[in-house]
C-alpha cells in the first residue's frame, strides 16, 4: 500500500507566513473578478502579494515615524530646547548677531511644535488600521461587498492581511469605511 503523501511532487515544507496569508485571502475572496483594460480576470496570488508588499512598506514607514517620537527622542528634543533657550538669552547667552544668524528663535519654535505634536497610537493599532485600509482597497478593486460585519469578507480579509485570521478588526474596518474618500 502506497502512502498518498509520497505521490505528491510538491515539497513537503511548511508554508511561510506570506503564503499562509495569501492562501487564507484566496479562500475568502477567491472567486472575485475585476475588469482591467477591457479583460475580466480573477483575483490571483500575485494581487495579494502586491498588497502584502505595499502593506509591509507602509508599516515600515510608520515604524520610522514612531521611532522619531520615542521617549528617548523626545527627551533629546527637550534637552536641546533647554540648551537653545540658554544660548538665546539676551544676558549670558550668545551675542545677538550669532543668535540671528543661527535662527535660534525659529529653531526653538519648531522644537516646541514638534514636542507638542500628538502621539500616535500603538504600532499594533497602526498595523491593524493599515491592514483594514489595504483590505478595503482590495475588496473594492475586485467587487467584494464591504460590510461592517465582523464575519463579513472585508473584515476577514483585513484580519488575514494583518496576519491573524481570528483577529477582530471590526473597529478598524468601520474606520476605514467611514474615512475613505468620497467617490465623484
Amino acid at each position: 500500500m502506497i502512502d498518498a503523501r509520497l505521490k505528491t511532487t510538491e515539497d513537503a515544507r511548511s508554508l511561510t507566513r506570506e503564503e499562509r496569508i495569501v492562501e487564507t485571502v484566496l479562500e475568502i475572496i477567491g472567486g472575485a473578478t475585476v475588469i482591467e483594460d477591457g479583460i475580466e480576470r480573477q483575483i490571483g496570488p500575485h494581487d495579494i502579494y502586491g498588497v502584502l508588499y505595499h502593506l509591509g512598506e507602509a508599516c515600515l514607514a510608520t515604524q520610522r515615524f514612531r521611532a522619531r517620537q520615542s521617549k528617548q527622542a523626545m527627551r533629546a528634543i527637550e534637552q536641546l530646547s533647554t540648551a537653545l533657550r540658554r544660548a538665546n538669552r539676551p544676558k549670558g547667552g550668545l551675542p545677538e548677531g550669532i543668535r540671528l544668524v543661527l535662527g535660534l528663535d525659529r529653531m526653538l519654535y519648531h522644537l516646541a511644535a514638534y514636542a507638542k505634536a500628538q502621539r500616535k497610537p500603538k504600532p499594533d493599532a497602526i498595523r491593524k488600521r493599515l491592514a483594514a485600509d489595504y483590505a478595503l482597497d482590495l475588496c473594492e478593486r475586485f467587487g467584494v461587498k464591504t460590510t461592517k460585519a465582523r464575519t463579513g469578507k472585508f473584515c476577514l480579509v483585513a484580519a488575514a492581511l494583518f496576519g491573524d485570521p481570528v483577529a477582530d478588526l471590526q473597529y478598524h474596518c468601520m474606520k476605514a469605511i467611514s474615512q475613505k474618500p468620497a467617490q465623484k
